[in-house]
């Protein structure tokens, strides 16, 4: 068949693309280039189904700009625009295009999220590693993360959690247990804690 003409729709900025056997679609821009659509080209019928098919892609793309702009990770993407109803072969397809065009990236992501955890809100390594495996972040890949967490920073975390609980807490036979698991709700490995502990005196404990 053939493109007769191609009309630039206004009102939700697509084109409208008639062909000669009387059918015809809406694409996005970005649709129109890549296939390199123009009025008096020929195309056959089977085309049609992947023009449509990318075109959903970008169209999915589209709606999840806004969203990706406090960074997402692969599987929330995925989670957004299956909710927005997108089928399961179009939320892999705008998935992959989106890794490929480097706007979603899970180690980045993982990358900036350690470093964010660690200095802003003081969590410790496995609240951090927690808090990536519920945005889904694959388990590997947050192991890794953490691993590169800088131990110093950490520690000094520790210490000023450690130092302002311990201020609020009543001083008898539970306060150290308090302690310890107000810490490792904290996120901190015991390891480190009981290096943390030896700086305090838990008279009352006795």
């Amino acid at each position: 068949m053939i493109i007769e003409k191609i009309v630039f729709l206004n009102k939700n900025k697509k084109y409208a693309i008639f062909f000669s056997n009387g059918t015809s679609v809406e694409v996005v821009e970005d649709t129109l280039v890549k296939f390199n659509l123009y009025k008096g080209m020929e195309i056959e019928d089977d085309e049609i189904s992947n023009i449509r098919k990318q075109n959903q892609k970008f169209e999915a793309a589209n709606s999840v700009f806004r969203y990706i702009q406090n960074k997402k990770t692969v599987r929330e993407v995925k989670d957004y625009l299956s909710k927005k109803g997108y089928d399961e072969d179009i939320v892999e397809l705008t998935s992959n295009y989106l890794i490929e065009k480097g706007y979603i990236d899970d180690k980045k992501y993982a990358s900036a999220f350690v470093h964010d955890k660690l200095k802003i809100n003081k969590y410790g390594r496995n609240k951090i590693k927690n808090h990536l495996l519920m945005h889904g972040i694959d388990k590997d890949l947050a192991e890794i993360a953490v691993l590169d967490l800088d131990e110093d920073i950490e520690f000094e975390n520790l210490k000023l959690h450690a130092q302002k609980k311990f201020n609020t807490l009543k001083k008898d036979h539970n306060t150290k247990s308090k302690l310890i698991n107000h810490l490792i709700y904290k996120g901190y490995q015991y390891d480190m804690i009981k290096e943390i502990l030896k700086e305090f005196d838990f008279k009352y404990d006795r």
